[in-house]
């Protein structure tokens, strides 16, 4: 079972991870993720549901809204999944969670993948996110922020302030694992 780490990113919401970047984890995340292997989404998955049941603690009387991190679209198209949005949909079927998935964010035009960038050109490329137009109604709703991996948390910390400025509420971030950047001998957002 995943331990689960309640952290704190900047006086912002609390991190729900389920473990490391590494080993079998990294291994089944990554094909999955990019090798189309569809069928590691139910493992995967209930990893996930432990975690996102725990944030749920962070929840007023309200279930959340569940929000996952967009990926670029011409990511979608070859992969023929949103991954992000397969995991959660396990996670909330096997955790027996009342909570509803909403497509709220788009990826910018020009956002690129962050693997390989340094940590102020992710900051830059993270932005590149916003909240669609029909979002607007959901403004006072309490959100669970979903992703697979936190490195240096830019990408979640620019979803959290789309939101937050569309006037929704993000309770808590869940992710799947948190990884150590290899360029750097700086500890991650999340472990520090």
């Amino acid at each position: 079972m995943p331990e689960v780490h309640p952290e704190h990113l900047s006086a912002g919401p609390p991190y729900y991870v389920a473990g490391a970047y590494e080993g079998v984890v990294r291994d089944t995340l990554i094909a999955f993720k990019h090798d189309s292997a569809y069928g590691f989404v139910k493992p995967l998955g209930s990893r996930l549901g432990r975690v996102l049941r725990a944030a749920c603690r962070e929840a007023g009387a309200d279930p959340p809204l569940l929000v996952t991190v967009p990926s670029r679209p011409a990511r979608v198209r070859s992969r023929g999944y949103r991954h992000v949005d397969a995991l959660v949909r396990v996670a909330v079927r096997r955790e027996r969670l009342p909570l509803d998935l909403v497509n709220v964010l788009r990826v910018l035009r020009g956002r690129t993948g962050q693997v390989g960038l340094d940590a102020e050109s992710r900051e830059r490329n993270a932005r590149r996110v916003a909240v669609r137009k029909r979002a607007t109604k959901l403004a006072g709703r309490e959100v669970i922020l979903v992703d697979d991996i936190v490195t240096t948390g830019a990408t979640t910390r620019a979803a959290c302030e789309v939101l937050e400025a569309a006037g929704m509420r993000v309770i808590a971030v869940v992710a799947l694992c948190h990884a150590v950047r290899k360029d750097s001998s700086q500890k991650t957002q999340v472990e520090e």
